[in-house]
């Protein structure tokens, strides 16, 4: 006598949106460009994000949150992501970005 056994098991989470958090950066050769993700960012989380283009020959634009630029300067985060983040990149990726920015302040009174 044959058994046939079907198993279906399932996983789900919480799908945020933007399924990115802090920002996303695009090759040059990405599927989507900046202008199509800049209108997609803008109709899920109005004014959260800024595009910035860039000009290398790996990297063809960023997304970055704009509270997070308020704590760290824009050319500050473009260096740290061309430095540490196009090394593993091809020019067809998207890497989503999680950031920690950490200020530390000391004053003597």
């Amino acid at each position: 006598m044959e058994k046939t056994t079907t198993i279906i098991r399932a996983r789900g989470r919480q799908f945020n949106l933007p399924p990115f958090k802090d920002g996303l950066v695009v090759g040059r050769e990405a599927p989507i460009g900046k202008k199509a993700l800049e209108r997609a960012i803008q109709l899920l989380t109005p004014e959260q994000f800024l595009g910035i283009e860039i000009e290398d020959e790996v990297v063809g634009c960023m997304f970055i949150r704009k509270s997070d630029l308020r704590k760290i300067e824009r050319e500050k985060i473009i260096n740290f992501i061309l430095r540490y983040i196009k090394p593993i990149m091809n020019k067809r990726d998207t890497i989503s970005l999680d950031l920690e920015i950490t200020i530390e302040v000391e004053d003597e009174i």
